[in-house]
């Protein structure tokens, strides 16, 4: 992704560039930033539809896909799983639309924070889906386990 938009962001430098300096071959610079930028935006805000958080009983809770924009990169949150109390969606309002309510998945801590897991534009079903989805395996994580005796 940080290709695409490197690739995109040289390409119209140049052709930029080439108002003022002329520069042989430009269209191949403004190709790649025709191309590569759009690519780099689809990349960006959908992620290529990877997403996942993983629990660890006494760790922290990984991301291997990265959190929602501006934290793209970090790929673990600063909590623990021991500190999270629950799991619920958070409305949005869109101002680009009349009608339109977005939601986020967000994690509630025990000690008032909020934490937000996904972007905010996410359609009820799936934002009710993935806050379902991440309740469960947090019951699961937080059960109390009987241990086998051999």
């Amino acid at each position: 992704m940080m290709g695409l938009l490197g690739l995109g962001g040289l390409g119209l430098a140049l052709t930029i560039n080439s108002f003022f300096n002329p520069i042989k071959d430009i269209w191949i610079a403004a190709v790649a930033a025709a191309v590569c930028l759009p690519a780099a935006y689809v990349a960006f805000r959908f992620r290529l539809g990877q997403c996942g958080f993983i629990f660890h009983e006494r760790g922290p809770i990984e991301a291997p896909y990265g959190l929602p924009w501006p934290r793209i990169r970090r790929t673990r949150l600063s909590c623990s799983a021991s500190e999270v109390k629950s799991v619920g969606m958070l409305q949005n309002v869109d101002p680009s639309s009349e009608n339109a309510r977005l939601y986020s998945v967000v994690l509630y801590l025990r000690n008032g924070d909020i934490i937000h897991l996904t972007s905010k534009d996410y359609k009820f079903e799936l934002a009710h889906k993935v806050a379902t989805e991440l309740t469960n395996a947090l019951e699961e994580l937080q059960a109390p386990r009987v241990e086998a005796r051999y």
